[in-house]
């Protein structure tokens, strides 16, 4: 096992198990995303359209402790997504938030395209 496929165990020891599962999910009427970002000041996804000029940010509401969420109607499998995470920069203590960079998702099992 790989550093990265065990450490799903974190998630059950830091949360109540009775919240929605983090990462994305897809569902018929759209799709939600939930990301633990405790530190954050405020989340925002970045939808990009497929030529990657354009982009809308909703907000996440973050009304779960650490984790922040959101519901977007008709958002597909296969739509190009990111965070942009707003809060301190104090790299000494390890918080180096700089919303003008578009993160991956951490839950994300597969990335399609360029990088």
């Amino acid at each position: 096992m790989t550093y990265i496929e065990g450490i799903g165990w974190l998630d059950s020891k830091v949360m109540p198990a009775d919240l929605p599962p983090l990462g994305t999910h897809v569902r018929s009427e759209g799709t939600s995303f939930a990301l633990w970002a405790p530190s954050a000041e405020l989340v925002e996804l970045t939808l990009f359209e497929d030529s990657g000029r354009k982009e809308i940010r909703p907000p996440l509401e973050g009304g779960d402790g650490p984790i922040w969420r959101v519901f977007v109607p008709g958002v597909r499998a296969g739509q190009r997504y990111g965070f942009r995470l707003h809060g301190p920069w104090q790299p000494d203590i390890g918080l180096r938030f700089n919303p003008n960079k578009s993160l991956i998702d951490p839950y994300v099992q597969s990335i399609i395209g360029d990088l």
